[in-house]
């Protein structure tokens, strides 16, 4: 019998940006070398041969009835090149399936044969990932099952211990030179998009050799970013009207795909409770898409802000940062324990065009700034041109973990940038 026990450990004081649980407090992992379930017999002395347990488990439940194997080549018959034959696949099972969980005795190991989900249309993340694999197999494409830990803010698996540290199941397609991971039971998701539910982590490939670690598409800085234009025509009251045309890609399309499918009355109420303004009336909005491996989601905004300048005498006073303004910080009241971790590097960049009012001219600009650090980047700055003040903008965050000594600074920069965001600028009419 083997037992483990610690004593005197105080409790974790969670602390903001700190690290998974999983990797600061004290951690047993416990897993079978041999075991069996229903007849399958297996051992978890190493991930390949876990995986060649899960292979036996699935062998030869990738067949297609006939009917929808000729359904499957004449689908991608006149398709080149290979990457869209995938897609084409893909998307017809999105069109054609739903997800369903049932997972009775070794049903939450063992997946429905394709033959099944042919027919019902539906199943759970193995069943739909099977049949897509067997849909692909029908066009010559190899691809293989591979268990992932899911979910968003979720820590990674302990790649030293094979054993089964996993809760949901994708598919690798080997696509030449490239990989193309396909979330299988999503009716939505861009083809080849796995965003921050399965991106970046390890995963165990189960393929011929049995299994083997690899890891899920990487989501760097460049492929996160935010571009928003706005143009504002600002009123002598003070009041303004104001358009936005916003481009959200990689971990930033996140934030707001789930925008896409609740209606246009829902769509109506989030930007009412969401968009930050003291006053406005809502024109008119879009919300769409570009479904691609690294997808866009796009809104076009149009308010009239009843209150967008602070009228004082004969003078405008405007924070030209109209809808992208960062938050301060407050500085740790005890000394920092842990590391901290930023995971989600983007780039923000925003351009505003304010149109001034007849009459009216620049009394003060706010200074441009730059402000730079190991934790990103800033930058800001006013332009006048004729008749218009444009407003230049680009926020960035890296990738990475650092020591608890550097929280501070990370504090100091966030609220320098906090504090650029509020800057504001005078306009003053002539006499």
């Amino acid at each position: 019998m083997v037992s483990w026990d610690f004593e005197s450990f105080e409790a974790i004081q969670r602390e903001s940006r700190m690290s998974y649980l999983s990797e600061i407090l004290p951690t047993v992992l416990a897993a079978p070398s041999e075991f069996e379930m229903e007849g399958y017999e297996g051992n978890m002395k190493d991930w390949a041969s876990f995986g060649a347990w899960e292979k036996r488990l699935n062998d030869d439940r990738d067949i297609l009835p006939e009917e929808y194997a000729i359904k499957v080549k004449d689908l991608v018959e006149n398709e080149s090149p290979r990457t869209e034959k995938i897609r084409k696949i893909y998307e017809y099972l999105q069109s054609n399936t739903r997800y369903i969980s049932i997972q009775l005795g070794i049903g939450g190991w063992q997946t429905f044969p394709a033959t099944e989900v042919a027919s019902k249309g539906y199943g759970d993340c193995k069943a739909l990932s099977n049949y897509m694999k067997s849909m692909l197999k029908s066009a010559d494409i190899e691809s293989y099952y591979t268990l992932v830990k899911a979910g968003r803010g979720t820590s990674n698996i302990n790649k030293d211990f094979p054993s089964n540290q996993f809760n949901h199941m994708i598919l690798c397609v080997p696509n030449y030179q490239d990989t193309i991971w396909l979330e299988c039971t999503s009716q939505d998701d861009p083809f080849g998009y796995l965003g921050s539910f399965t991106g970046d982590r390890d995963v165990l490939v189960i393929n011929e050799n049995g299994g083997e670690i690899a890891h899920t598409k990487v989501y760097r800085q460049a492929d996160n970013q935010q571009i928003q234009k706005t143009i504002v025509t600002l009123n002598e009251d003070g009041s303004a009207n104001v358009s936005f045309s916003t481009v959200c890609t990689g971990l930033q399309y996140d934030n707001y795909s789930g925008l896409l499918d609740i209606g246009e009355k829902a769509q109506k109420k989030w930007l009412y409770e969401n968009l930050d303004f003291p006053s406005f009336d809502l024109a008119d909005f879009k919300f769409d898409q570009k479904k691609k491996i690294i997808p866009e989601f796009r809104a076009t905004i149009n308010v009239n802000i009843n209150r967008f300048a602070s009228v004082s005498g004969k003078r405008l006073f405007i924070q030209p940062n109209v809808s992208n303004q960062s938050n301060s910080t407050s500085i740790p009241q005890k000394e920092r324990k842990y590391e901290f971790a930023l995971r989600y590097p983007f780039i923000d960049t925003d351009t505003v065009h304010i149109q001034i009012p007849s009459g009216y001219h620049l009394e003060y600009t706010p200074e441009k700034t730059s402000i730079e650090s190991p934790f990103g980047h800033y930058e800001s700055q006013v332009i006048l041109e004729e008749g218009r003040i444009t407003y230049l903008r680009k926020y960035s965050l890296v990738k990475g973990e650092f020591p608890p000594e550097e929280y501070i600074n990370f504090v100091k920069f966030i609220n320098k940038v906090a504090e650029a965001d509020k800057s504001k600028l005078v306009l003053v009419k002539s006499t």
